[in-house]
Order: structure tokens, then C-alpha cells, then sequence
């Protein structure tokens, strides 16, 4: 069973500031209107119903700040690929959005938060974890184009 958590932060991102000024200064690319970012946590869990996953991972988001901490953030939960509610991301109507996943080969803080999760938290259903970001860079003009 494949789960995958989506997390952004609700407030200002200083990374996603940086990467935009970057783009548009250093590079040139003023068409790119706005630059986001999402933590994407991948977790793999034993073969069990769907239902018994979703419940271990939303315990484990609303027991500990490991995957997401609800000071500073805000998650979304799927099981399946598909579309991001609306509210989860600001979109615009200025160009379109290109999705950008970057994924660590070493990962490390994937296998660090695996590790926690069965060592110390006992949740032996979950296989894996693997942390990856994912850049939004909404590009303006690009529908037209």
C-alpha cells in the first residue's frame, strides 16, 4: 500500500523567495511569476487495507511533528495519484504551473524518519519512507504560448 503525504509550509518560504529572485535576476527568466515548494513524504506500508494505512498515517501526523508540524504547516494525504485540492496551493490564472519533484538518490532524511517510525514509534506496518521536494514554478504567458 502506497501512501503520500504533501506538506507546505503556511508561512513565508525563504527557499522559495531565493529560487524565484534567482530565476529572474540572475537567470533572466522573468516569466516565471512564482516559485512554491512541497515536502512530498512517499510511505510504503505492509499489504493492508487501504483504510488501516490512511488511519496509521494520519495517527502518526497528528501524534508527532516528524512528517509535518502543524504550527508552520499544512498536509494533504493521498492514496492514489491524482489532482491537489485548490486551497492546497495558491494558483493563479497568470500562466500555467510546471511540477518539479526532486528526489535525493541518498536519501537520507527518508530513511532517518523510516527508522523512527519502526525503532522508536513501533509502527512495524511501515516498509518505507522517502522524503522528496517539489518545486511549482508557475510560468507566466505559458498557456498561450
Amino acid at each position: 500500500m502506497w501512501v503520500e503525504v504533501l506538506v507546505r509550509l503556511i508561512v513565508p518560504d525563504p527557499s522559495s523567495f531565493t529560487v524565484l529572485d534567482t530565476l529572474q535576476r540572475k537567470f533572466g527568466l522573468r516569466a516565471v511569476a512564482n516559485v512554491s515548494r512541497l515536502r512530498a513524504w512517499d510511505i510504503e506500508l505492509e499489504n493492508i487495507p487501504e483504510s488501516k494505512a490512511l488511519r496509521i498515517v494520519e495517527r502518526l501526523l497528528a501524534e508527532t511533528t516528524l512528517l509535518a508540524n502543524p504550527n508552520r504547516d499544512r498536509y494533504f494525504i493521498r492514496s492514489w495519484p491524482g489532482g491537489l485540492p485548490g486551497d492546497f496551493w495558491k494558483q493563479s490564472s497568470r500562466g500555467e504551473v510546471f511540477v518539479i519533484k526532486v528526489i535525493d538518490i541518498d536519501d537520507i532524511i527518508g530513511r532517518s524518519k523510516q527508522a523512527i517510525v519502526r525503532r522508536r514509534l513501533g509502527i512495524d506496518e511501515v516498509k518505507h519512507i522517502r522524503s522528496s521536494t517539489i518545486w511549482l514554478l508557475e510560468i507566466a504567458g505559458a498557456a498561450s504560448c
